[in-house]
């Protein structure tokens, strides 16, 4: 099991103030006002972010760093991806499981017949 699950990807800024578009992979974008930090990953590099705030434009979800106060700072986010520490997220219901933890599980019939292994999962909701 990872220790960090990966939650979405910075993909523009928004405004003058540093504040960054997220492309969020969360069923629940809420999640993010919950979270007291978040980790950004770059090519060689692993960066701690303490969230400041967090708003909503369409699908996307807008945060503002405690330490991003220019477009510049906020530009050399662009393209990382966001990642949290399971802990930080709390317990599941049980019965709910997250997406990364079920690729690589067999999959069998009720007849106990192998099927296969998940290799991936598409999700068909709308939003």
């Amino acid at each position: 099991m990872k220790d960090y699950l990966e939650l979405g990807q910075i993909v523009n800024v928004k405004g003058l103030k540093g504040e960054v578009k997220l492309n969020s992979f969360a069923e629940d974008n809420t999640v993010f006002e919950r979270l007291p930090k978040v980790f950004l990953k770059g090519k060689n590099q692993w960066l701690e972010k303490e969230i400041e705030k967090v708003t909503y434009n369409k699908n996307q979800v807008i945060l503002k760093f405690k330490d991003c106060h220019s477009i510049d700072e906020a530009e050399s986010l662009r393209n990382l991806y966001l990642y949290v520490k399971r802990e930080d997220l709390g317990e599941l219901p049980e019965g709910v499981y997250y997406i990364t933890d079920l690729i690589g599980l067999a999959v069998y019939t009720d007849q106990n017949e192998l099927l296969g292994k998940v290799d991936d999962i598409y999700s068909s909701r709308c939003q």
